[in-house]
């Protein structure tokens, strides 16, 4: 299996993921990092999961949620979205649940997206943004190979204040 790291694999989201997904979807604290301002319906996210294709050529994005290779226990949340075909770049985002931060879920999440995006998707460029506050996101991405490659000025919009946003970029060589 391709998506499969040595500890977690990657899997396409499934109607029974609602309930998690509406979780993780509708927490405040991440919308920051994200364009939602608003709680998505539960009929809205189970309309969401049953349309998409999970083929990043149609919908422009894949969203997997990472599961445990022992007992397939749901664990983190990844995507590839606003995938660019012509020009073979796409911005990465990984939401690890708070119960399993700290354990390397990240790090290994981030590998096996990029050996996606490089070896099926044939992505040129992988690029994340950032909150400049998120020190545990900044951590995983430089560790991961990310450079940081640009400083977004008021990028964010969050409990009543804009924030900075860096941008971490990884490129595939040839």
């Amino acid at each position: 299996m391709l998506l499969k790291g040595d500890n977690i694999h990657l899997r396409a989201l499934e109607p029974e993921d609602v309930e998690i997904f509406a979780k993780i979807e509708n927490e405040p604290e991440l919308w920051a990092c994200s364009s939602t301002n608003v709680p998505y319906s539960r009929f809205a996210i189970r309309n969401f999961i049953s349309s998409t294709s999970n083929d990043i050529y149609a919908d422009k994005q894949v969203r997997l949620v990472a599961c445990r290779n022992t007992d397939d226990v749901a664990v983190a949340f990844a995507d590839i979205t606003d995938f660019d075909p012509r020009h073979k770049h796409a911005q990465v985002g990984i939401v690890v649940f708070p119960d399993h931060r700290k354990h390397g879920i990240g790090g290994e999440v981030l590998d096996i997206l990029g050996e996606y995006a490089r070896r099926v998707v044939d992505l040129h460029v992988l690029y994340a943004l950032v909150a400049k506050s998120n020190e545990a996101s900044r951590r995983l991405f430089a560790s991961g190979g990310y450079k940081e490659v640009a400083l977004l000025p008021q990028w964010l919009f969050s409990e009543g204040k804009y924030c900075d946003a860096l941008v971490f970029e990884k490129i595939f060589s040839d």
